[in-house]
C-alpha cells in the first residue's frame, strides 16, 4: 500500500481533546479491523496483524487531520471523499474470493467484504453512521444521515450513492462522467458490524469445505457462533444454520468415503444439541438408506440389524426413513433365503425337484408379503415363482401326453392347479387334454 509517512511506526491520538463518542467510534472501528482478522485465524502477535493494524491507525490519523477535522464538510461529502481515500491508499484491484482485510492492506487486492469491513472502519472512525447491508451474493455499505440513507458501493472508487452520474475528470475541452449502477441490491438486509468482521470467517468455512478441510471448517464455524452469541436472535440463528452447514457438509465427505458410521454419530451429535430440523433429518435418512444399501450389496444382513441397533433402533431417523431401510434389508434377506431354495447343491433343498423348488420359493415369498406387505418386490418374487412353477408343470405335462401317458399327464396338472390355481397355461392344458 501506499505509506504516507516511512518514519511513523505508531500513532498516538493525544494532540486534542477526543470525545466519549469519539474514544467508541475510534474503538468500534479497531475492532471491526481486528475481530475480522482474528475470526479468519490471524494471530494477534503475527506480522500480518500488525501491520494491518498499524496501516490503520496510520491512515486513520491521516484522514482525521486532513479531512475528518474539517467541520464545512457534510456528512454526504465526508463520506464520499472517504471512498476515495481508501481507493487513494489501500485498495488496488478487486478479485471475487478475496475477503481478507489483512491481504487488503497489504496487497491492495479485495473484494465486496474486505472492501465494506475496511471502508466502513474508516468512515466509524471519522463518526459516520454507517451500517453493513448483504445480499445472498452481495456486500455494500449504507450511510445514514439526518434524513437520508445513501448507499455506498465499496467494490468501485466512484460508488457513492449508485446511479448517480459524477463528473470525475474535467480539462478545457472534456468532462468525463461516470455512473455507477445500482445493481445486485435485490433482497438485501442489514447486518451488524459483528456480523460484517465475521463475513470473511464465513467465506473461509465455505473455501475450507471446498477443500475438504471439514473439521477447519467446522471449529471455525464454532468460534464464529461465539462471536456472534450477543447478536440479535436471527443473526445468532444464521450462525448456527452456517455451522450446521459445515456439520453436513462433513458428514457428506464421510459417506461418500464410504464411513457411514462417522457420517451418522456426526449427525446424531449435531441433532443432540440443536435439536431435529428438515435438513439434517433428510440428510441422515439418506446416509442411513445409504448404510443399510451397503449391506444388502453386501448380503450382510446380521450386520444391517446389528447396524440398527447400534443407531439406537432407529432413533434419529424418521419413521419414513427407517421403513424404507428395514424394508430393504427383510427384502434381502428373503432373497438369500430363496436363492438358497432354488440354488442348493446340498441340504434338504438339493433333493427337491425343480419344480418343487419354485413351489417353495413362491410359497416362502407369498408368506413373507403377507408378513411385509410394504415390501412389494415379495410380491413379484412370488408371482414370478409360481410362474416358473407353471411353466415346469406344463413342460411334465407336455413330455407325458406326448408319450401317450394321459392319466399320468392328468395327474400332474390337476396337482399343479391345486398348488397353483391361476395358472392360465395349466388350465388350456387341462382343456385340450380332456377334448
Amino acid at each position: 500500500m501506499k505509506k504516507i509517512c516511512s518514519i511513523i511506526t505508531a500513532v498516538f491520538f493525544s494532540c486534542a481533546a477526543v470525545s466519549a463518542d469519539e474514544v467508541s467510534d475510534i474503538a468500534e472501528a479497531r475492532a471491526l479491523i481486528k475481530d475480522s482478522m482474528t475470526l479468519c485465524g490471524v494471530e494477534r502477535d503475527s506480522s500480518e496483524f500488525t501491520a494491518a493494524i498499524e496501516d490503520f491507525e496510520l491512515l486513520t490519523a491521516t484522514l482525521n487531520e486532513t479531512v475528518t477535522s474539517d467541520d464545512s464538510l457534510s456528512e454526504e461529502e465526508l463520506a464520499e471523499i472517504i471512498l476515495t481515500f481508501v481507493y487513494d491508499n489501500v485498495l488496488r484491484n478487486y478479485q471475487l474470493n478475496q475477503s481478507f482485510v489483512d491481504r487488503a492492506f497489504s496487497t491492495g487486492v479485495y473484494n465486496c467484504v474486505s472492501s465494506s469491513i475496511i471502508y466502513a472502519a474508516f468512515a466509524k472512525s471519522a463518526g459516520l453512521d454507517v451500517r453493513a447491508q448483504v445480499t445472498k451474493d452481495h456486500c455494500f455499505i449504507t450511510l445514514y444521515t439526518g434524513t437520508k440513507k445513501i448507499d455506498v458501493e465499496t467494490t468501485n472508487p466512484y460508488g457513492f450513492n449508485p446511479g448517480v452520474k459524477k463528473a470525475v475528470a474535467k480539462n478545457a475541452n472534456m468532462t468525463h462522467y461516470v455512473t455507477v449502477p445500482k445493481r445486485y441490491y435485490n433482497g438485501r438486509k442489514e447486518i451488524s458490524t459483528k456480523m460484517l468482521a465475521s463475513l470473511p470467517a464465513r467465506n473461509l468455512m465455505s473455501s475450507l469445505t471446498d477443500r475438504s478441510m471439514d473439521e477447519e471448517a467446522e471449529e471455525l464455524a464454532l468460534r464464529r457462533m461465539d462471536y456472534l452469541s450477543e447478536c440479535s436472535e436471527a443473526e445468532k440463528e444464521e450462525a448456527l444454520n452456517d455451522y450446521i452447514l459445515c456439520v453436513r457438509n462433513h458428514a457428506v465427505t464421510l459417506d461418500r468415503a464410504g464411513k457411514p458410521e462417522q457420517s451418522l454419530e456426526l449427525l446424531e451429535n449435531l441433532m443432540d444439541s440443536y435439536g431435529v430440523r428438515r435438513a439434517i433429518s433428510k440428510d441422515y435418512d439418506d446416509f442411513y438408506y445409504n448404510a443399510m444399501a451397503r449391506f444388502y450389496n453386501n448380503r450382510d444382513f446380521e450386520g444391517g440389524w446389528a447396524f440398527i441397533h447400534r443407531h439406537d433402533g432407529g432413533k434419529y431417523v424418521s419413521i419414513e426413513g427407517f421403513n424404507k431401510a428395514n424394508d430393504m434389508m427383510i427384502l434381502g434377506w428373503n432373497e438369500s433365503f430363496f436363492d438358497k431354495i432354488l440354488n442348493s447343491t446340498e441340504g434338504q433343498y438339493a433333493q427337491m425337484s425343480q419344480e418343487e423348488r419354485y413351489l417353495t420359493a413362491a410359497k416362502a415369498a407369498a408368506s413373507a408379503y403377507k408378513d411385509n406387505p410394504s415390501v412389494r418386490e415379495l410380491k413379484k418374487y412370488s408371482d414370478t415363482f409360481y410362474k416358473n412353477y407353471g411353466i415346469c408343470i406344463h413342460n411334465n405335462f407336455a413330455k407325458l401326453a406326448n408319450a401317450g401317458k394321459y392319466e399320468e399327464a392328468r395327474a400332474v396338472l390337476e396337482e399343479g392347479l391345486k398348488n397353483y390355481p391361476d395358472s392360465a397355461t395349466l388350465k388350456r392344458d387341462l382343456k385340450s387334454l380332456n377334448r
